[in-house]
């Protein structure tokens, strides 16, 4: 009897665990889903670029492709609308895609393209954010002192904004 509790507690053990492995799966779905509805039903502009720069953030540790397709029809709308946060916001997306693929050279462009905006900006927050990005760039091609360099100005930056 005791074998046979044994077991069905081991077996009730490897349930939870796969339940509970999947379960941010499936939060993450509807996340996707829900952001993709609204990009789908909204006639707000500013709300359709708010969730293109929300889920291509999401995405793009899990597909690359879709993240590249979601930031050019983002792009599109942010281009004919003339906003220029939303197209710094969707560089630093496309950077971060490109980091993760392992395209370190294109990841390295479109974050100083968004970088640029920021910095005519005064937008210290983001710039913080975006030299963190750098400095992950340079810390993955194994420039270390470089990497560090980012890392300092970004720590300043956020120190400052405390």
């Amino acid at each position: 009897m005791k074998k046979f509790q044994h077991k069905f507690l081991h077996l009730l053990l490897l349930v939870l665990i796969k339940i509970l492995k999947y379960t941010p799966l499936l939060a993450q779905k509807d996340i996707y889903d829900s952001l993709r509805y609204e990009i789908l039903r909204s006639q707000n502009e500013k709300v359709i670029l708010s969730n293109y720069i929300l889920l291509t953030g999401k995405t793009a540790n899990s597909s690359f492709t879709e993240t590249l397709r979601l930031i050019n029809e983002g792009m599109h709308l942010a281009i004919h609308r003339n906003d220029s946060l939303s197209i710094a916001m969707l560089n630093r997306n496309t950077g971060i895609a490109y980091f993760i693929s392992g395209s370190y050279d294109k990841a390295t462009f479109y974050f100083y393209e968004s970088l640029n905006y920021f910095e005519r900006k005064k937008d210290a927050a983001n710039i913080a954010l975006v030299l963190t990005d750098i400095a992950k760039v340079y810390r993955a091609s194994y420039n270390l002192k470089k990497s560090l360099s980012f890392y300092e100005k970004a720590l300043a930056i956020f120190v400052s904004l405390k």
